[in-house]
């Protein structure tokens, strides 16, 4: 039923299946008016309670057994991300600047959690796309202890940071411009850390403008020698690596692959009614 642009072609489409579609308890093929019908009242909890179980049921087929020994800590992260699907202005709210032509374009933003392993959401919401980014992070509060989420600067959120260090959550993520950052003491920087690009490996005080209870975390600075750039991560995990912690940061970019996959389908132009 991929591609299908309207009813009759979903129609028509389990009308060529209709032997099949026995084995699946139907006793009969839906006339367009009642799928028609049935579209209008069936919930968006449904289908996400059908991909939930269906996730539930083969995600264990999906895990990577093959990591290298010392590659093992990568089955830990989870990685964190939203991309913007566009559709009409007149359906969802638009997003981002203004461009000089003044038009804009609505769009839904699609958020996003995945084990690295298994290159396969576990957690899928869809907002407005004009809706933050914070707002998403509640829903990893409860994590599993040892799982290392990895996200973008966009994502702060202290009082997570606060939760995650009681109950042995990690987290990497790049320093925001607009926190403010008191450091304590460096730490030794090996040579091997420092030819890898590792320019400081320091213990901080993380927080923003008025904070009272500032969180202490690692900031590591890097230099990305693929791209030309000085980067700074914040982390609360103080025995892996600073390589280690640029290594996983860097694995985000797993999902953008994902988003990319996403957006090679064919582009809503209308809604089938």
């Amino acid at each position: 039923m991929q591609r299908t642009s309207g009813l009759r072609e979903l129609t028509s489409g389990l009308a060529g299946y209709s032997e099949g579609l026995k084995h699946l308890g139907f006793t009969h093929l839906p006339k367009r008016s009642t799928v028609s019908d049935a579209n209008k009242k069936r919930p968006p909890e449904l289908f996400a309670r059908v991909f939930a179980d269906i996730y539930r049921r083969y995600r264990h087929y999906l895990s990577d057994s093959s990591l290298p020994k010392n590659e093992r800590w990568l089955r830990n992260l989870f990685l964190v991300d939203s991309t913007t699907i566009t559709l009409f202005k007149e359906i969802m709210k638009a997003c981002g600047r203004t461009p000089a032509d003044g038009k804009r374009k609505g769009g839904v933003k699609v958020h996003m959690g995945m084990h690295l392993t298994e290159e396969v959401p576990s957690l899928i919401r869809i907002t407005k796309a004009a809706t933050n980014d914070k707002q998403f992070m509640p829903e990893f509060k409860n994590m599993a202890k040892g799982t290392i989420l990895v996200f973008d600067k966009a994502y702060m959120n202290y009082p997570l940071y606060r939760h995650w260090g009681k109950t042995g959550v990690h987290f990497v993520t790049r320093l925001n411009l607009r926190s403010t950052v008191q450091i304590l003491r460096d730490r030794t920087v090996s040579a091997s850390a420092k030819k890898a690009g590792v320019l400081k490996d320091q213990w901080v005080l993380l927080g923003h403008e008025g904070e009272l209870n500032p969180i202490l975390l690692r900031l590591i600075t890097y230099y990305d020698q693929t791209f030309k750039r000085t980067l700074q991560f914040i982390t609360n995990m103080g025995k892996m690596g600073p390589v280690n912690v640029a290594q996983a940061y860097k694995q985000r970019w797993q999902i953008e692959i994902l988003f990319k996959r996403l957006k090679a389908e064919p582009e809503v132009y209308r809604l089938p009614r």
